[in-house]
């Protein structure tokens, strides 16, 4: 609807001048005379005669200049009414327009929160559909689950995407990239009790072997149990006279090297490092030991990298047995003489590098250590004078640390990783307490494993390690 203004001005008018004074001119009384003309006054008097008639033009003209003046006025306000109509008009149009187009916006960002949500339900609702929730487990591309979880394996194969889960009376196999599961299978006599329990694996060619504890065969040794890689299914149970002995809260300080033909692991009754031939369980002695350092991949000093046992002999001491059973000696001496990483249960030893001649250790409790090794010929090497290192900002090292093998991070220091020469982060590990690592670059398995607890429910975190490079 238009708008009308009204404005109204006040114009203020003189009133006209009237002249009352009357002008006289001596003169002699006489007979009338000619009449007077113009030339017959001095200016004087002209000027005296044309005052009134002066000061009435000069009021009219002041009363008009009034007059205009406020015409003027008049009309700057009307100009200036009319602008601010203008301008609320427009400001009103603008306002209409913004809100047309905020509840536009408004409508399409509620339509694509629909939509989203939408997707999002469509998503998982497809991967429920095609998660695996059976027998303790749930195998989904967004979460891993395992129900008392023992052992994370992969095959020695670069790149391959294979992965299986051991739970204290299960595996299971499947595929890290398309979370298909290929088998699940039961462990007949395992995981019935805490005591009773799969342990560690390995996958070797066309074979899976499980080491299975035994309470009732304890002193005797531990099983061995085969399955068929393909389908799962069942090959052979056997006791290897190895008495290794059962620690109900992890296998960590009791793991054993598994190869085709041979299992190697400790004697805890004889103090042993003890080789049997899986063909015909003899057995045989190849060394004493004080502590087990565990199975690490290793580089050997001809630039393989292979897997290996490594184990404290003596006062530091170290040998590292590879599956192609060459034996390594490391003798190291440190500047405290009261250090021996032999007889500390929290010692780590991470990376074994012979090639390069360098080693990689930690203490729980307060040290850390790179130590550069001497070649003394004959598989042996050396390190004297050894001091813990005081600036050490990492946790582990290089991807043989953890291929295929269970590594337990030290999380009293910092939780990051870097290269063998202790330079340029690598990325945020994990909150877990053990670490799987696959034959797959920049991939890690992160997870707790149960004890003699039964029953919880372990996430495997599945890290992507180049999100943090």
């Amino acid at each position: 609807m238009a708008s009308e203004i009204t404005v109204e001005e006040k114009i203020v008018v003189n009133p006209p001048v009237i002249v009352s004074e009357a002008v006289v001119i001596p003169a002699e009384k006489g007979d009338p005379g000619e009449d007077f003309t113009y030339e017959d006054f001095t200016p004087e008097q002209i000027a005296d005669l044309q005052r009134p008639a002066t000061e009435a033009a000069e009021a009219a003209n002041e009363a008009a200049s009034n007059a205009n003046n406020a015409a003027e006025n008049v009309s700057d306000k009307i100009e200036e009414a009319n602008t601010a109509i203008s301008d609320a008009k427009s400001a009103a149009g603008v306002a209409v327009s913004a809100a047309w187009n905020a509840d536009k916006a408004a409508t399409a960002a509620n339509n694509s929160a629909t939509l989203a949500n939408e997707a999002a339900e469509k998503a998982n609702q497809a991967a429920e559909s095609i998660a695996y929730k059976e027998n303790g487990f749930y195998i989904s591309p967004y979460y891993l689950e395992a129900t008392d979880l023992r052992y994370i394996g992969f095959k020695d194969i670069a790149d391959d995407t294979t992965c299986y889960i051991l739970t204290v009376g299960r595996c299971l196999k499947f595929d890290l990239n398309t979370y298909e599961v290929f088998w699940d299978v039961k462990l007949q006599g395992y995981g019935i009790s805490w005591h009773n329990a799969a342990e560690q694996l390995r996958i070797i060619d066309d074979i899976v072997y499980i080491v299975c504890a035994n309470w009732g065969d304890r002193e005797k040794g531990v099983h061995l149990v085969k399955l068929n890689d393909t389908d799962g299914s069942f090959i052979s149970d056997e006791l290897i006279p190895i008495p290794i002995g059962y620690g109900y809260s992890s296998f960590r300080g009791r793991e054993v090297l598994i190869t085709r033909d041979f299992i190697v692991g400790i004697d805890t009754i004889n103090k042993n490092i003890i080789k049997c031939n899986l063909q015909d369980l003899s057995t045989e002695i190849i060394s004493p030991y004080i502590i087990v350092l565990g199975n690490r991949w290793i580089t050997t000093p001809d630039g393989s990298v292979v897997y290996s046992l490594c184990w404290g002999e003596e006062k530091n001491v170290i040998k590292v047995l590879d599956d192609s059973f060459n034996l390594y000696t490391i003798t190291l001496s440190f500047n405290n003489t009261n250090t021996d990483i032999s007889r500390n249960s929290s010692t780590c030893l991470y990376s074994v590098d012979l090639k390069n001649k360098r080693i990689n250790l930690f203490n729980w409790d307060k040290n850390k250590y790179v130590i550069t090794l001497t070649d003394d010929g004959d598989n042996n090497f050396s390190a004297i004078n050894i001091f813990p290192r005081t600036q050490f900002n990492s946790d582990f090292i290089p991807p043989q640390c953890y291929a295929n093998n269970i590594s337990t991070p030290n999380y009293s220091f910092s939780n990051l990783i870097i290269d063998t020469e202790n330079t340029g982060i690598v990325g945020y590990l994990s909150n877990k307490s053990k670490v799987f690592k696959p034959n797959i670059n920049n991939l890690m398995l992160a997870a707790n494993l149960c004890g003699s607890g039964f029953g919880g429910k372990y996430e495997i975190e599945k890290i992507n390690t180049l999100l943090y490079t």
